[in-house]
């Protein structure tokens, strides 16, 4: 089975096939059943017995906040604690997916327990880069306020102690000795390993 979560428009047909044998020899490959879940609509794909299905309702052709609010509380109905779970996240990363961009994340999101939301792979590289964007422009503030005190621009070598005392000693203890150290002393600190 090949499931196709977007593309054309024009019906795809039922079954297809991968030949790997050579024209006019007996058939050798694949045979697939093709589902393309985003041509269907919520109410074919709530109909199946698998609760598997309903994962792909932010797909579906005829999508909206209503029937997708139907689709988690049936998806409850159908599977245990741990398998709510699991499709629940995932039916997040397909409404975050969707590219036709009718904001149905945004639907799904509140709808779910904060810890599936929080499972999501998307979630947790979005909160992993916005971490690493956070820091990175703590450490340009810090620098900046540091060569302001010393009254020269930081050398990189400067720069990677700083980063690597803000690593260590955290936010606080290295903002206080920016603010409560002399320039001198500052500047010793400055130069000084990480570990003295």
């Amino acid at each position: 089975m090949v499931v196709v979560l977007s593309g054309r428009e024009e019906p795809w047909p039922s079954y297809g096939a991968y030949r790997t044998s050579a024209p006019g020899e007996p058939f050798s490959g694949v045979q697939f059943r093709i589902e393309p879940v985003y041509q269907r609509t919520v109410a074919e794909l709530t109909a199946r017995e698998s609760p598997f299905w309903l994962i792909f309702a932010p797909l579906a052709a005829d999508a909206d906040g209503r029937k997708l609010t139907h689709v988690i509380e049936a998806i409850r109905g159908r599977s245990g604690e741990r398998d709510f779970a699991e499709l629940g996240a995932a039916m997040m990363a397909l409404a975050e997916a969707d590219g036709r961009e009718r904001g149905l994340a945004d639907v799904v999101k509140p709808l779910l327990p904060r810890e599936i939301v929080m499972q999501n792979s998307i979630y947790r590289e979005g909160k992993a880069a916005g971490l690493k964007e956070g820091l990175e422009k703590g450490v340009a503030l810090l620098a900046h306020q540091v060569e302001r005190r010393l009254g020269r621009p930081l050398t990189a070598e400067e720069r990677g102690r700083l980063y690597g005392r803000l690593h260590a000693d955290g936010p606080e203890k290295v903002g206080d000795v920016v603010l409560d150290l002399s320039v001198d002393d500052l500047s010793i600190w400055l130069a000084a390993p990480a570990d003295s």
